[in-house]
């Protein structure tokens, strides 16, 4: 028999709700995708504290034309990752920005 795991429980947040507070409601919400959330904020924190430590960042070329593009651009430009890994995807989304009105 399959073990059933927390439960999932809703996060409520205001204007004084910080980042940290969310991300810590997040852990503990029960929800697959909020605890993978918070557990990566906390693998990229390391990551990015550990000066030894070989960066990676991987993704999918799709991502960059949902508004990505600059937060990926920035995370690089500040050295947070020292390789970038992305599908092909992402070279028809430079094409499509460059002969379209993106902001």
């Amino acid at each position: 028999m399959v073990e059933p795991g927390r439960p999932v429980k809703d996060i409520a947040i205001d204007s004084n709700t910080s980042l940290e507070e969310i991300f810590e409601e997040l852990s503990q919400s029960g929800g697959f995708e909020s605890v993978n959330l918070s557990d990566g904020l906390e693998i990229l924190s390391e990551m990015i504290s550990n000066k030894q430590c070989l960066r990676f960042v991987s993704f999918v070329g799709a991502v960059v034309s949902t508004g990505l593009r600059g937060i990926i651009k920035d995370m690089i430009k500040n050295k947070w990752f020292d390789v970038a890994i992305t599908t092909c995807g992402a070279l028809d989304h430079d094409i499509a920005r460059h002969f379209s009105h993106y902001k």
